[in-house]
Formats: structure tokens, C-alpha cells, sequence
């Protein structure tokens, strides 16, 4: 009996059920409920993620970051990689065309990755591109403030319009289209558009440049000041000359054979010398630069020849004697073909209207700075490290005391 009063009671207990306990229990089906749409969303996210960088992937990312950050500051200005590589390209260009045909000679290959050739012990051909190329954009941001404040102007539309065309034309006989060409000429991340700016940039600049140079045009005293130093690059020589080469049996002589033909060919020369009016070569205009010897331009060239002095000069590098008699030597005065003016003086005014006109940007560039907040430059740690390998390896100067 007391069994079922128990169980009766145990019933009623489990029968009632209050507001609290309702309460309770609907909030913790809410937060299974939210606990549900929280996995959800979760899984949604990853998803959208996912999705999303996927998408940017299919952009061309590394084109966008080189159009838009910032690669160096120049001058407190910010530069992107694009703009840096016009600078870089054209500055690459410019001494392709001035040294290409003797970095052959060296194995430098321009078309080649740059920072995998050596240029000096530290330095890569690279590093001395982006030593000059910043060297031109600071020129170029000084001379963009001296046409500033100059109130200089230019318009450039004829001229870039034109440039487009050659550009287009050289692109077709080339068999390319006009933007591979242009990525080949500018980097690869310019386009017409995006360098359209620095290339009127360009156009002011040489503008005002040739009118400053102008400006500078030594006087004719000036001119004849610095040819009477150095007439010796300037002036030209006229002579006769009959080389007698030594006979050699073999491609690889010894040091005993090769004296002993040059002991044989040396009174050949000096025979051919007493023939030399009728039988010798006859080389009118040349200038000091023009000879494999030295000993042969430095006897042309000395002032106290006089005309029709002869000489034999020995050579031990090419095993040959050179039989020569000197005629005259002069000034080139043949007209220059621009300003019609003797040559020795157009080279001359050239030349120092040239150095001073360096002067001048040296001068306005100086305050340039450039900072390198991301570490893209490597050049001035990898000169320096150049610089300080040099004087190492210098032999210390002895200085003795005075007694």
C-alpha cells in the first residue's frame, strides 16, 4: 500500500511543470536552433571564401599591385612598379644603343635575366640598371620643377599622336600587336594608357632641355681654349705605312721561335722603309683612335714631326714591324653636317654645352631623394659592399715620419 502512495506521488511530481521550467526549456531548444544556423552560416562563409578567392585569382593580381602600390618614393612622391619600369626600360634602351656592341664582347646578354649576370664582384648588370634608372628619375623630377617654376609649356598632342603611329607600324612590320610591343619596350605591365603619361612627361622634358641647351653654347674662345688642350683628339693625320709581318711555322710559336723571326723580318723593314714613297700604303684623315699601336699614333701624332720623316716601330704583340712616314696632320675642318660648321668645333661646342648642361642637372637633382620602404633596390648596399672589398685589397701606403 505505501508502494502505490509512492508511486502516485512520484507521478504527480512528474506531472508538474512550471512556467520557469518552460521557460528553460524553450530557450534551450533556441539556442540548439542557433547553434544550427551558427554551423550553417559557417560552412556558407567558407564557401563564399573560397569562392571569392577564386575569383581574384582569375585576375591578373601582380599587374593591379604594379599599377597601384607603391614600389620606391621619389622626391616624397609615391611610384609604382610600372612607372618605375618606363624609367628602368628606357634607361636599359639607351645604353643598349650607346654600349650594346661591346657588352657582346663580355657576354652580357640584354635580352637575358639581368640580376643573374654578374657585373663586378657584388653587383649584378641589373643593380647597375636600376643605379642608373634612379639617377633618371631624379633628374627627371628636378627637371619637372624647373619647368614648373619656369611656367614653361608644350603640347605634346601632335607628337604623341605621331608616336602611336610609329609605334603601331613598327609593331606590324614587326608581326606583333601593339601591346606585346609595347609591354616589350615598357615592361611587362605597361600599356599605351597606363605610360601615356610619363611619355608626354618625356616629350616636355626634351623640349625644355634642347632650349636650355642652348643656352649653354660655349663662347668660340672657350672652343679654342679646349681644343689647344686636347687637339690630339681633334685633329687628323695623313702617312704611308707597309707592315712586314713575321714568318712563323707554327700557330703556337715558341718565345725562341718567335725571336728568331722577328730577327729575319726586322731588315725587311728597314728595306721597305727606303721604298716606302712609291711602295707604301697611303691613309689620308685618321684620327689618333684609328690604330692598333700606340707607339704608331703616338709617333704620328707627336708635334715635332715634320713632314716626310720615317720610321720603323716594332710590335711584340702581333710580331710585325710597321714601316711609316708621316705627311701631315691638321684639324678636321670638313663641315659638320647639322650646323655646318668646321668639325673640331661643332664636336667641341657639342661636348662642353654637353658637360655643362650635366653640371646643371647634377646640380637640381641633388636634392632629389628616393626611398626604398619595401627593399626593392639593391644596388647602393651591393656598391658600397664593392667599394669596401676595393680598399681591402689595396696595398696599405707606408707613411714614414719626417726626421
Amino acid at each position: 500500500m505505501s508502494d502505490t502512495k509512492e508511486e502516485i506521488k512520484e507521478e504527480k511530481q512528474e506531472k508538474v511543470v512550471t512556467r520557469y521550467d518552460k521557460r528553460m526549456e524553450r530557450r534551450k531548444k533556441e539556442k540548439e536552433a542557433q547553434k544550427r544556423r551558427d554551423n550553417i552560416s559557417k560552412i556558407i562563409g567558407i564557401a563564399v571564401l573560397v569562392a571569392i578567392i577564386a575569383f581574384i585569382a582569375s585576375f591578373p593580381i601582380r599587374k593591379l599591385y604594379a599599377t597601384y602600390s607603391t614600389y620606391i618614393i621619389a622626391d616624397g612622391e609615391k611610384m609604382t612598379r610600372a612607372e618605375y619600369d618606363y624609367y628602368y626600360y628606357v634607361t636599359k634602351s639607351n645604353y643598349v644603343n650607346n654600349y650594346g656592341s661591346y657588352m657582346s664582347y663580355f657576354g652580357v646578354d640584354f635580352d637575358g635575366d639581368l640580376s643573374a649576370q654578374p657585373y663586378s664582384e657584388n653587383m649584378t648588370w641589373k643593380d647597375l640598371m636600376d643605379e642608373q634608372t634612379v639617377d633618371s628619375i631624379k633628374q627627371t623630377k628636378a627637371l619637372k620643377k624647373e619647368i614648373a617654376a619656369a611656367g614653361f609649356t608644350y603640347d605634346t598632342t601632335d607628337e604623341f599622336n605621331e608616336y602611336k603611329e610609329v609605334m603601331q607600324t613598327v609593331a606590324d612590320t614587326l608581326g606583333k600587336s601593339l601591346k606585346d610591343y609595347v609591354k616589350e619596350q615598357y615592361g611587362p605591365y605597361a600599356t599605351l594608357n597606363n605610360i601615356a603619361p610619363y611619355l608626354k612627361d618625356s616629350m616636355v622634358i626634351n623640349q625644355f632641355y634642347n632650349e636650355k641647351l642652348a643656352t649653354l653654347e660655349p663662347t668660340d674662345a672657350e672652343v679654342e681654349s679646349y681644343y689647344q688642350e686636347n687637339k690630339i683628339r681633334y685633329d687628323l693625320v695623313d702617312y704611308r705605312m707597309t707592315e712586314i709581318e713575321a714568318e712563323l711555322s707554327s700557330e703556337a710559336p715558341t718565345d725562341d721561335e718567335i725571336a728568331k723571326a722577328m730577327t729575319a723580318a726586322e731588315p725587311l723593314a728597314t728595306a721597305a722603309l727606303e721604298t716606302i714613297d712609291k711602295d707604301g700604303e697611303l691613309t689620308e684623315g685618321a684620327s689618333y683612335y684609328d690604330f692598333d699601336s700606340t707607339d704608331v699614333s703616338s709617333w704620328l701624332y707627336d708635334e715635332t714631326r715634320a713632314a716626310g720623316e720615317t720610321t720603323v716601330i716594332r710590335d711584340n704583340n702581333f710580331n710585325k714591324f710597321y714601316c711609316v712616314e708621316f705627311i701631315k696632320r691638321y684639324k678636321n675642318e670638313a663641315p659638320d653636317e647639322t650646323t655646318g660648321e668646321p668639325t673640331y668645333i661643332a664636336t667641341i661646342k657639342n661636348l662642353l654645352a654637353s658637360n655643362a648642361m650635366q653640371d646643371y642637372l647634377d646640380g637640381i637633382a641633388e636634392p632629389i631623394t628616393i626611398e626604398d620602404p619595401k627593399d626593392n633596390l639593391k644596388y647602393e648596399e651591393r656598391r658600397a659592399l664593392d667599394e669596401a672589398s676595393t680598399e681591402e685589397s689595396e696595398p696599405a701606403v707606408e707613411v714614414q715620419a719626417v726626421p
